[in-house]
């Protein structure tokens, strides 16, 4: 077998993505990791009565918790998506309703919680579940707030000279369907490309036949994404992806 030398390429916002690499250089030392951010993130202004009148609030990023406590709401019980923003959200509230899971798990959350009153949703500019919307058919009043913006970010060319590094594995993490349509802007996919996609949404916006590899993380967290990612690793390593 034929040792390969492979490049896992971090496409999310700095603070993300340094977070990230750094949690896989933990657990491997010996990986090369290059980050290159298609996003960046851009606080807005604190919008009009964010902290009235509400019965819960909806986080499903960290992102959307910062600007939280950045603008001191007051304390409401939360319903979030994962694990990571249930330990943010730990700063706003004793009562954290963890959905462990998509969009769908945390709207199966709201039903199961039978909150009385209207939920703000705190989000970012781009998201990809109407969650207003499907919530409103289970009678739950949703109000949402934009409060961080994903700005895009031109891409380098240190970026796209990684992205079409010869035969060598590209490693590419993708925990978005923006960040996935952001780096097919960028370039074609190449066979080189292993991608390992946080969700089948995600994993959708790939055709399986332009890239080497496509896997989907066993669940849409960051652990499962650094573990697929450290495996894909190994065995392009181990030559056995060739």
């Amino acid at each position: 077998m034929t040792r390969l030398d492979p490049l896992i390429l971090i496409t999310r916002p700095h603070a993300a993505a340094t977070e990230f690499a750094s949690q896989l250089k933990s657990a491997q030392p010996d990986i090369r990791v290059a980050i290159h951010p298609l996003q960046e993130i851009e606080f807005v202004a604190k919008p009009h009565l964010i902290d009235a009148h509400f019965a819960a609030y909806v986080f499903t990023s960290t992102n959307a918790v910062d600007a939280a406590l950045k603008w001191q709401l007051p304390p409401r019980p939360c319903f979030v998506v994962g694990p990571k923003t249930a330990e943010a959200a730990q700063s706003i509230s004793n009562d954290i309703h963890n959905a462990q899971g998509t969009a769908d798990d945390l709207l199966q959350s709201l039903c199961a919680a039978d909150v009385k009153g209207p939920v703000l949703y705190v989000r970012g500019a781009h998201v990809s579940t109407d969650l207003k919307g499907r919530a409103a058919a289970h009678s739950i009043e949703i109000h949402e707030k934009i409060v961080y913006i994903q700005q895009d970010i031109k891409p380098s060319a240190d970026l796209l000279a990684d992205l079409a590094r010869g035969g060598n594995p590209v490693i590419l993490p993708l925990f978005s369907a923006r960040s996935a349509k952001l780096v097919l802007r960028a370039a074609r996919p190449q066979k080189n490309w292993h991608v390992i996609a946080m969700s089948c949404k995600v994993a959708s916006l790939i055709d399986p036949k332009t890239v080497k590899n496509l896997n989907v993380a066993i669940r849409p967290d960051g652990p499962s994404m650094q573990s697929a990612v450290l495996q894909v690793w190994r065995e392009c390593t181990k030559g056995e992806l060739l």
